[in-house]
């Protein structure tokens, strides 16, 4: 259920990452030396946007499309022309809807087989962008993350309509700010963000999701306001996504993450120091492997690992093994 993006014309060559921060990554695909695709990767973010330029955009996924509507009304995949701004398309086999955001009157056209499915600008030299977002993922109840087998997903009136809302708003890049307060950390995401085509007149709020364990954390105070959609989202492995509207003029996110005592270090059972004595003289043999050591590993499995190395300098502090807490001391300085 996979989709892909491409240009059939120019065929990028290459490909480099332009920009990146803490939330956001912004990718470049090149014929030579001309630009010919750009995507902003937003975590958090509903959407997949592939900005083109002079180029004609093809997207296809392997499954068979079962009904397609085009800006609301019923259309046959069936290779014609039509021009359009919003598509929708379902697939029986997966239980998903995915829904395409276009500039204004679009020329597309779709084609459908067995197999796989293929949505095509028929324009020569298209510049603008192009969005994709999975709007429901339990349509038919078939679907294993269902809330219930055999009931899909009702009641997305309000959902679909802050996603075609947010569909408008583009996110370029965010800003991560962090500031001790009373009893809490004050935590600031800014997303900035932009039209996605210039010359509509929608006018929408960015629309992101949250994670089950940070909606509790979203602060009330002025200029952060946000709304939660009561529906829709979507339930994955991590819980149900929370679909969130910014509604403050800043384009922010702000969570006041609570203070907590972290007891680092405690006083081991005398009974037990034998055998935490052998686990440790065990575990004085660990350390990274070459993937890690060649920069392989993504900053939150990294910082894993290098907590553990740390917990291992404090437990090697506490039974006095002074080598191994020397060894591992060495070894972690090195690597922060």
């Amino acid at each position: 259920n996979t989709w892909t993006f491409a240009s059939v014309s120019p065929l990028a060559t290459g490909f480099c990452v332009s920009r990146a921060d803490e939330f956001t990554a912004t990718f470049l695909w090149k014929a030579g030396a001309t630009k010919v695709m750009q995507t902003t990767l937003v975590r958090g973010s509903p959407y997949v946007t592939v900005a083109y330029t002079n180029a004609i955009p093809v997207m296809s996924i392997e499954q068979h499309v079962d009904a397609y509507w085009l800006d609301g009304k019923s259309h046959k995949c069936d290779g014609f022309t039509l021009m359009a701004q919003k598509l929708v398309l379902q697939f029986r086999a997966t239980d998903e809807e995915w829904t395409i955001y276009l500039p204004p009157h679009t020329p597309v056209r779709c084609t459908t087989a067995d197999t796989r499915t293929v949505i095509e600008v028929a324009e020569g030299f298209f510049s603008g962008t192009v969005r994709l977002a999975l709007s429901n993922n339990c349509t038919h109840g078939t679907s294993p993350i269902c809330d219930a087998p055999g009931e899909p997903n009702t009641n997305l009136a309000e959902f679909r309509s802050a996603l075609d809302s947010g569909s408008s708003q583009c996110i370029t890049s965010a800003v991560l700010g962090f500031e001790e307060v009373s009893d809490a950390i004050r935590t600031s995401v800014t997303w900035n963000h932009e039209k996605c085509w210039p010359h509509s007149k929608a006018v929408g709020n960015v629309f992101l999701y949250a994670l089950p364990h940070q909606t509790s954390m979203f602060s009330c105070e002025e200029g952060a306001e946000v709304a939660f959609v009561a529906n829709g989202g979507h339930r994955n492995l991590r819980g149900y996504n929370q679909p969130v509207i910014i509604t403050n003029s800043g384009g922010m996110w702000v969570w006041l993450v609570p203070s907590q005592p972290v007891p680092w270090v405690g006083q081991p059972e005398p009974g037990r120091l034998p055998e935490l004595r052998e686990s440790l003289l065990s575990d004085a043999r660990w350390g990274f492997g070459g993937e890690v050591l060649s920069g392989m590993i993504d900053p939150y499995f990294g910082g894993k690992e290098l907590a553990k190395m740390a917990r291992l300098i404090l437990i090697a502090d506490e039974l006095d093994e002074r080598n191994i807490t020397r060894h591992f001391m060495h070894e972690l300085k090195t690597r922060l």
